[in-house]
């Protein structure tokens, strides 16, 4: 190896963990016990039976928010909330046969034979307005109540058959 392709090398590397760190510098894990009383007290009021799994805090434009992980009767459900308890989002897992007629078959017209990985209720805190995010072969799909495809993208996980969605006729 010559001294220019060495100090090449050891550049990218070094500036590829240099960005590494600051891309992932607005979220950091927390120990529970670390989490505001008012994130606490909100996460046990509406969840009073849940074990908290994980918590993290996340700086994003200058916002802090609180991310919950939770098991509440064997499910994952995730929190969002702002450092004063008001809760931003919450997600919780569901089985597919859950999922509402009109987004299932929104799925099945759009998907045609591909597996639904996984689903999840998406509840924001505000509104209070439901939608499903499901993860349908390599695509992440966001529907809203009604069925409606809100949004789809490529799922980081892509270990089965490649979600493209049917041609109308």
């Amino acid at each position: 190896m010559t001294r220019f392709t060495r100090w090449t090398a050891l550049s990218g590397l070094v500036g590829s963990l240099v960005l590494g760190a600051a891309a992932g510098a607005d979220e950091e894990s927390i120990p529970v016990d670390k989490l505001p009383a008012a994130v606490l007290k909100a996460t046990k009021a509406k969840f009073p039976t849940a074990k908290i799994e994980e918590a993290s805090k996340e700086v994003e434009d200058g916002v802090t928010t609180y991310e919950v992980e939770l098991k509440v009767d064997g499910h994952a459900v995730d929190l969002a909330l702002k450092a004063d308890g008001t809760i931003l989002e919450i997600e919780k897992e569901v089985a597919v046969e859950k999922l509402p007629e009109a987004v299932k078959a929104t799925l099945a017209a759009k998907f045609p034979n591909v597996k639904i990985k996984k689903a999840e209720e998406i509840t924001k805190g505000d509104t209070g307005a439901v939608s499903y995010e499901v993860i349908v072969g390599s695509k992440e799909v966001v529907l809203d109540a009604k069925g409606k495809i809100v949004k789809t993208e490529e799922d980081d996980d892509d270990d089965e058959k490649e979600a493209t969605p049917a041609k109308s006729k």
